[in-house]
């Protein structure tokens, strides 16, 4: 008995000397933190108090005096979050060593975001050790070399320690601490290299391995995908601390630069991917603008975040995360009820990669509270669907294979039918029709489309007084021997013949664009004038009288399409625009001219002097009602010939501006100077003889200066 008298005699002293030596610290302190020999991990998280530090100015001997010391308020929660904040918090705890010997403990605050952490280890008699380190030094500065940051504390025998502790930083204020024995750290840090390595390993092999699929089918869906991986593991790293440990120990600028712009690259590439794997281009084309417009704002956001503020990049890519998802899984649902290819895998893939995603973000602007779940949701969400969406891949592939093999016979099947078809109707319209999924078959009246398009109309001067001292066969082989050498200029230009009037021709220029379509058909209607040049040597040398053609070029709105009834129908062009352009080739022969241009096709030239020209007149074509402006393409003209009609365009626009204020006596002078500089000039000759008839004539007080011309 006098022996366990003594052992709790022993056991009260231990314990008196503890509470002396805790005493002087005792009237602010919080609940200690009793450690023991039995256990090996100590959260930390409801055993602090938090002081924010709103201007960032306060330090250690203002947080300790008594002023401050009663502003401290305790923490109720495992893992404090306080979210996005620019205020500096102040974190105090007590340790209480109970056990009978020295103690060496391992502080981990297990979030490598933090700018700067000072720790402040106080003994009994008030004299502190200081530490310090941070994501704003280089990495080989830590005290001990890891991701997350790291503190030893030596704790001597039956003993306490006050730790006060500064943390500051520009993003997410999140205080996961705690205190591990070295032994049981190193342990817990063993079990992480598996689990990471596991997970970075999955994901170096999903990039391998759609590195392949895309070499091997060369579909760029997979080449963005492998994007969208490598963007998404940095961006992990990032987060998890190990690119800065392994990659950029040595920039801890670029260190704190990274994550937004790993967050921005991550969402740029996961919307290339999506348009590209959904085809939202052509599945759903509104849909389309709004992620394209998303996609260059994730790329401007990677862009300027290496420039502006963490702090409100980190926010802002937070917040583009958060709304990605919602747009992301709509186009998913929109393309899954249009019957979207592998559609179901990449909902599944991406609602679990999102809703991890999602929930990261809202734990990283302190919503949600920090805890396993939360902090590793990207991580789990990613795996799944770096996996299903390789299972969608291959999915995808193999449809595709199926789907290749059937569209090949049924292209086959209709390349039979279009080649007979081109025969008798161009390519371009067939091409046309065959856009509609019904095919060819199915074709009716009625199918029209419009567009903006260039004509070229092309007709020979006096064919009947050419064609009436011939046969029938004589007629049509001269016909096909002159149109023959009149369609290789138009189509090497990007046109088409839409029909053979007889000796007349009617083209149609619609390429990529309506600058594309006006200059093309200028540089066919030149290319023809040049070959019927070498058609009239061959007549010559056959003891045929030469040719000349008359080439009228006009650009505007038609509508494309069938006429005709279910029985007999043809694919034509209709439109002011079509009526217009046959005018003007009707007018060469009035001017003298071999091609004539309207305004409204050499307006949309990049250049009008990309062609020697010259203005003509001023008119309204027969059966038009607004007038139109009309140019002379000079470039099949001698040389010395291009030169007189140049020389001679200043008379010509003189005379018009007076025409037009209805001074036809001057008009008529400059026309006539010009005529006798230039005598065989045809353009002034017509000139000379219309303003004549108009001093005869009266005008309209409200004439425009417009000529109607009464024939075609």
């Amino acid at each position: 008995m006098a022996k366990i008298i003594a052992q709790m005699k022993c056991l009260n002293i231990k314990w008196v000397v503890l509470f002396l030596s805790l005493y002087p610290i005792s009237l602010f302190a919080s609940t200690p933190v009793l450690l023991n020999d039995n256990r090996e991990e100590y959260p930390l998280g409801r055993y602090i108090q938090l002081l924010e530090d709103v201007t960032g100015q306060l330090q250690i001997g203002d947080v300790i005096s008594a002023e401050y010391q009663g502003k401290f308020r305790p923490s109720r929660i495992k893992i404090p979050n306080l979210g996005i904040t620019d205020s500096s918090y102040w974190v105090r705890f007590d340790l209480a060593n109970e056990s009978a010997k020295a103690q060496s403990y391992l502080l981990e605050i297990a979030y490598p975001l933090h700018d700067k952490i000072d720790l402040y280890l106080f003994d009994a008699y008030g004299n502190y050790e200081q530490k310090g380190t941070g994501d704003i030094y280089p990495f080989s500065q830590r005290d001990i070399l890891h991701r997350y940051f790291l503190f030893d504390l030596e704790l001597p025998a039956l003993a306490n320690r006050t730790v006060y502790m500064r943390f500051q930083t520009q993003g997410s204020m999140q205080l996961p601490m705690t205190l591990w024995k070295p032994e049981a750290y190193i342990e817990k840090v063993n079990i992480e290299q598996y689990v990471f390595g596991l997970y970075y390993g999955v994901m170096l092999v999903m990039v391998l391995y759609n590195l392949f699929i895309f070499f091997s089918i060369r579909d760029r869906a997979y080449l963005y995908y492998v994007a969208y991986i490598a963007c998404l593991t940095v961006m992990q790293m990032s987060l998890n601390g190990f690119a800065f440990e392994y990659f950029w120990s040595n920039y801890p600028l670029w260190a704190n630069k990274s994550l937004p712009v790993f967050v921005f690259l991550t969402v740029f590439a996961g919307y290339l991917f999506s348009r590209r794997f959904l085809d939202t281009r052509n599945t759903i084309p509104m849909m389309d603008i709004l992620l394209s417009a998303l996609l260059w704002l994730a790329l401007l956001g990677a862009v300027v975040s290496i420039v502006l503020p963490y702090s409100l990049m980190i926010m802002m890519s937070a917040a583009l995360a958060i709304i990605s998802p919602v747009i992301l899984l709509l186009a998913g649902f929109i393309c899954l009820a249009k019957g979207g290819l592998s559609t179901g895998y990449y909902l599944t893939a991406w609602s679990l990669l999102i809703m991890g995603a999602v929930v990261y973000a809202l734990k990283g602007l302190g919503i949600l509270p920090s805890i396993f779940y939360t902090e590793y949701a990207i991580h789990i969400g990613s795996v799944f669907e770096v996996v299903l969406l390789s299972l969608g891949i291959t999915n995808r592939i193999s449809t595709l294979e199926r789907e290749k093999i059937i569209a090949h016979r049924a292209l086959q099947l209709e390349q039979k039918i279009a080649l007979a078809f081109e025969k008798f109707v161009p390519k371009q319209f067939v091409l046309r029709a065959g856009k509609d999924r019904k095919g060819l078959e199915f074709i009716t009246p009625g199918n029209v489309e419009d567009g903006y398009i260039t004509i070229l109309f092309s007709d020979v001067r006096s064919f009947t007084e050419i064609s009436e001292p011939m046969t029938p066969q004589e007629v049509f082989k001269f016909l096909n021997s002159y149109l023959a050498r009149m369609q290789p200029s138009i189509q090497k230009n990007g046109g088409f013949v839409d029909k053979f009037i007889g000796d007349a021709i009617m083209a149609l220029f619609e390429l990529e664009s309506k600058q594309d379509s006006a200059y093309s058909a200028i540089q066919a209607a030149i290319g023809m004038q040049n070959a019927l040049v070498i058609y009239n040597k061959h007549r010559r040398s056959v003891s045929y009288p030469p040719i000349e053609t008359g080439i009228g070029i006009h650009s505007g709105d038609v509508m494309i399409g069938t006429v005709g009834s279910n029985e007999r129908m043809e694919f034509t062009a209709i439109g002011n625009a079509v009526n217009v352009s046959s005018r003007l080739e009707g007018l060469t022969k009035f001017y003298g001219a071999k091609i004539i241009a309207s305004r409204e096709t050499m307006d949309l030239l990049p250049d009008r002097d990309m062609f020697k020209h010259r203005i003509l007149d001023w008119l309204r074509v027969k059966g038009k009602t607004q007038p139109i402006e009309i140019y002379e393409i000079l470039e099949t003209d001698s040389g010395q010939m291009q030169e007189a009609k140049i020389k001679a365009e200043k008379y010509i626009a003189m005379g018009l501006q007076h025409r037009h204020k209805k001074e036809f006596d001057r008009a008529l002078k400059y026309f006539n100077k010009g005529l006798k500089l230039f005598p065989k000039d045809e353009a002034l000759k017509f000139h000379c003889k219309t303003c004549a008839q108009l001093l005869k004539n009266k005008v309209e007080r409200n004439w425009d200066g417009a000529i109607d011309m009464k024939s075609k």
